[in-house]
């Protein structure tokens, strides 16, 4: 499924009543009726990105029919607190936010060996890496 947005530009803003047009169009075209949706959106070190205010939306339209969890991508920052999450997220209860424990919940799902990473490096990394991801993708 390919969603993109055709208006705007350069010199244009996307406002609020806009983005909101928008996600109920997206909501509108996806195929099915979803059961379980995770939304991975930054964490509050991006509050400036709208990605909050767009999770929320999101959340409002999808959670009357579905299951709707959000997992902010913390890398290793430290979890959000609950006045982060309530200006981040406003409308999301609090146990829908699951947090990110990059050192103890990853699932590894493969590995790149460093002979490939060596090959696209240029020569200059030689050691295999894990692909590891949160257990809550890798279990759905």
């Amino acid at each position: 499924m390919s969603f993109f947005i055709t208006r705007g530009g350069a010199s244009a803003e996307i406002t609020r009543p806009m983005t909101a047009e928008f996600l109920r169009e997206f909501v509108g075209r996806l195929p099915g009726k979803p059961k379980k949706i995770l939304l991975v959106p930054p964490d509050f070190t991006r509050f400036h990105s709208n990605a909050g205010a767009i999770c929320s939306e999101l959340y409002r339209l999808l959670s009357p029919a579905a299951e709707v969890l959000l997992l902010p991508a913390l890398g290793t920052h430290r979890p959000m607190t609950g006045a982060e999450m309530d200006r981040m997220f406003p409308g999301v209860p609090h146990a829908r936010i699951k947090v990110h424990d990059w050192q103890g919940g990853l699932t590894t799902l493969g590995e790149i060996p460093g002979r490939r990473l060596e090959e696209l490096s240029g020569g200059r990394v030689h050691y295999p890496v894990r692909i590891e991801v949160d257990a809550l993708l890798a279990e759905g």
